[in-house]
């Protein structure tokens, strides 16, 4: 791995651990990981859009495991994190 790679490869890390950071504040804000007004007792499909470092997607997948969960975002490749749900029935990267 060039310098240069290397330095590339941090800088993700750095912004991945913000993304994760910010998506939990967020989460803990509002008290939950959707606000209470929202049912999804019926909903089987859920996109977000700019998932970001998709950890609030994943906790959603934990928490509702009867919807389908699509993470859309512009980075050519998915989060560390995401890549083990990649092909797993339910969840769509």
């Amino acid at each position: 791995m060039t310098s240069h790679q290397h330095s590339r490869a941090a800088s993700q890390r750095d912004e991945f651990r913000r993304q994760l950071h910010l998506q939990r504040e967020l989460c803990r804000e509002m008290g939950a990981l959707v606000p209470p007004s929202i049912d999804l007792s019926t909903a089987q499909c859920v996109l977000d859009v700019a998932c970001g470092a998709g950890g609030w997607l994943l906790e959603m997948a934990r928490a509702f495991p009867h919807i389908q969960f699509i993470g859309l975002n512009t980075s050519h490749e998915p989060p560390h994190s995401m890549r083990g749900l990649a092909g797993r029935p339910r969840t769509d990267l």
